[in-house]
């Protein structure tokens, strides 16, 4: 499972749905908007994983799948 918040994570709905199928996608608040301010976050599988920017997150949601 994978959960983003639309508006805070910096973390592209669109692309993301294109990884995962969307009974494993949660977007809504996951109210960790000012710990991880600047940064993509989000919480995959139960733990939550901040990168640096969108590409590594996704980079982060693939191995997660593996």
């Amino acid at each position: 499972m994978i959960e983003i918040c639309c508006c805070c994570s910096k973390v592209n709905v669109e692309t993301l749905k294109t990884l995962v199928s969307e009974d494993q996608l949660k977007v809504g608040c996951i109210e960790n908007c000012e710990l991880h301010e600047g940064k993509s976050y989000g919480i995959i599988n139960g733990e939550m994983v901040v990168t640096e920017d969108e590409n590594a997150f996704f980079e982060a949601v693939k191995a997660s799948q593996l």
